[in-house]
């Protein structure tokens, strides 16, 4: 319980606390068009009226349509984020687990509170797929946590929504708890993504899923804001000025707050990270500071949000696996999460997404997905990124393209490709600023002392020479040696014997000592260059590439030595979970259902406790040692670098 909460119902009593900010200030569905309307349909036909729960095309201007969790027949909590209620200042309580799980449904029409779905559209592996929306999710209300920040609570697997299309709003048990557990995984990490509250199993209710019945769950999960790129994109497919441009603004005001002031946009004729190095930077168009709109701003500012979180990816290691645009937050948090992963290995080409064969969502392609995601953002909104402070009144009263003289349309195009090619410095700015920052952190080192303040150019010049000489060669020996990338981190970290030992012999792992060695090299490789040192072991193409590689790590470690030493702590995570750690959770508990027994959740709730203390060992219970034990253990190969399908 948290001292001094309130229930979930007292909360939603209160007005300061408790809003549906979505609904009062954006255009539902013409088919329901009021919370009046909608009660109206509950209490006279029941919760099951077709409005709620038929798949259909809505309004061209429609921002969501009114939508209810359908009734289940059984309903078991099997986990509840008591971290998360605090943060959000509620207390535990029967009447919060049935709200959560979609069982009792809260409305108060004085207050415009009923539960959405919204509607958006989508890039999905590149290609425009149309209307999708909330397919099956319900969107139940605004809540302030203990900050005074909003938060919109929702419930994913909540049954048929107007925007479920060809499929059956059901969440397999399987990727509900995946989700449940990542998204809060990556918080306590310190990377942005959405939060879990709840995960419940529906035990009368299954799904099939490749030919398979599955059980299915549902789980509550929050977030500042669930509103994503891809909402953008239903108002370009349809030509919607009018909705695009109010649905901005809600953007700027309600979920920024109007804190959308930036830097001078022409910072960023100069593209300081070019993708060839050593080519000339190109100076791109500058335009007009004074034309700049709240449009340009907050364009600005989901670029310069997501650049810094496509950066936590890569340092650490994690995947999305499905980078659609409706996948991309306007706040830049991990969201959505399908086939996602850590990486075990470092491998650039890794995608654990099993239908991704051309490894479009890859490692090293998430940067630039990201991007390209933005660009269709961009692109989506261009006429109101085009219009600049002159022409924006004319654009706004436009109904379509026609509505603009050529010579107009001319000048949005001019400005519209200069503002988004500068911006695309800009994200490449951020990102490998970030990047590097994060990087530096977990390899000890202090980035502001060797990355000084000053203009762009010479900061840009540093942070390359950090990449070229540190990150770089790091990550080649890595990719070399397939040691667990992030537990080298912590290791590192944790390390506290010599980097070297005195003798002038080479028979000594090149003058480094052998536990600092043993930190980059897998068991095997170790021992070959152990047997190799101790005359065991004659030269072949083996040896010849591991020496090949602690050359590097020396040349490397003499590099790192050099840098001023930080003592951040939080940066290396003892424990992240793993793919094949899921896999064992779930296949278990799968087969408990299966069988009819009363699920053993012990294992479940250690993933969970571990997982969302990923720092401190003296926070995991002491439950499961056995778990704990192996799961901290080196793996066989056969079980790393997992790959998942998009079903769930």
């Amino acid at each position: 319980m948290v001292d001094g909460g309130k229930t979930l119902v007292e909360a939603l009593k209160n007005p300061l606390l408790s809003s549906s900010r979505l609904i009062k200030l954006l255009r539902a569905d013409s088919k329901v068009p009021t919370v009046a309307a909608a009660i109206k349909l509950i209490e006279t036909h029941g919760p099951i009226h077709e409005s709620f729960h038929t798949p259909r095309h809505v309004d061209k201007g429609a921002h969501f349509a009114y939508s209810i969790p359908q009734n289940r027949t059984g309903y078991s909590p099997l986990l509840v984020n008591e971290k998360a209620l605090k943060d959000m200042n509620i207390i535990r309580d029967q009447e919060l687990t049935k709200i959560l799980d979609g069982e009792t449904l809260y409305y108060d029409e004085s207050r415009a509170i009923f539960p959405y779905s919204t509607n958006y559209a989508g890039f999905q592996f590149g290609q425009f797929a149309g209307q999708l929306g909330d397919g099956r999710v319900v969107n139940l209300f605004d809540l302030k946590d203990k900050s005074g920040e909003w938060q919109t609570l929702q419930i994913k697997g909540s049954g048929l929504t107007p925007f479920s299309r060809f499929a059956d709003g059901k969440a397999v048990l399987r990727s509900s708890i995946r989700e449940y557990i990542i998204s809060e995984s990556l918080h306590a990490i310190g990377i942005p993504s959405t939060r879990s509250l709840q995960l419940t199993l529906l035990p009368t209710t299954k799904a099939q899923r490749g030919g398979t019945v599955e059980p299915c769950a549902n789980y509550c999960r929050f977030a500042p804001t669930w509103l994503r790129l891809g909402h953008f994109d239903i108002y370009r497919w349809k030509f919607d000025i009018q909705s695009m441009a109010k649905l901005s603004d809600y953007v700027i005001e309600e979920v920024f707050h109007n804190n959308i002031e930036q830097e001078d946009l022409n910072e960023y004729t100069i593209d300081y990270f070019p993708d060839e190095p050593g080519q000339p930077n190109p100076e791109c168009t500058a335009i007009d500071s004074k034309s700049t709109t709240k449009y340009d701003l907050m364009f600005r500012k989901i670029v310069n949000l997501n650049a810094e979180c496509v950066a936590y990816w890569q340092a650490y290691g994690f995947l999305n696996g499905v980078l659609n645009t409706d996948n991309t937050s306007i706040l830049g948090l991990s969201i959505d999460f399908g086939p996602f992963s850590f990486m075990d290995q470092f491998d650039p080409q890794y995608t654990p997404n099993h239908d991704d064969s051309m490894r479009r969502y890859c490692f090293a392609n998430q940067p630039g997905i990201v991007w390209w995601n933005l660009l269709q953002f961009g692109q989506a909104i261009s006429v109101l990124l085009g219009s600049g402070k002159y022409n924006l009144p004319t654009v706004l009263k436009a109904k379509d393209i026609g509505d603009i003289d050529k010579g107009t349309q001319r000048q949005l195009l001019d400005r519209v490709n200069s503002l988004i090619h500068l911006c695309g410095n800009e994200y490449k700015y951020r990102f490998t600023s970030k990047y590097v920052e994060l990087m530096a952190k977990r390899l000890g080192v202090d980035v502001d002392a060797f990355i000084p303040e000053g203009d762009k150019q010479t900061r840009a010049k540093h942070i390359n020479i950090f990449l070229k000489e540190t990150i770089e060669p790091l990550l080649e020996v890595l990719q070399y040696t397939k040691v667990d990338y992030n537990n080298f981190f912590y290791k590192l970290e944790e390390y506290n014997g010599s980097q070297h030992v005195n003798s002038d012999s080479l028979d000594d792992f090149m003058g480094l000592n052998p536990h600092y060695v043993r930190l980059f090299f897998s068991a095997e490789e170790f021992a070959l260059l152990g047997r190799y040192y101790c005359g065991e072991h004659t030269m072949n193409s083996d040896v010849k590439a591991a020496l090949e590689y602690l050359q590097k790590i020396k040349q490397w470690t003499t590099a790192l030595g050099k840098l001023p030493r930080s003592n951040a702590k939080h940066v290396n995570p003892k424990f992240i979970p793993r793919s094949w750690m899921f896999e064992e959770v779930i296949d278990d508990l799968t087969l408990q259902l299966r069988d009819g027994h009363k699920p053993d959740l012990s294992a479940l709730q250690k993933l969970s406790n571990m997982s969302t203390n990923p720092y401190d060992p003296a926070q995991w219970d002491q439950t499961r040692p056995d778990l704990q034990e192996r799961w901290l253990q080196e793996q066989h190969p056969s079980k790393l670098m997992k790959q998942a399908s998009c079903s769930s």
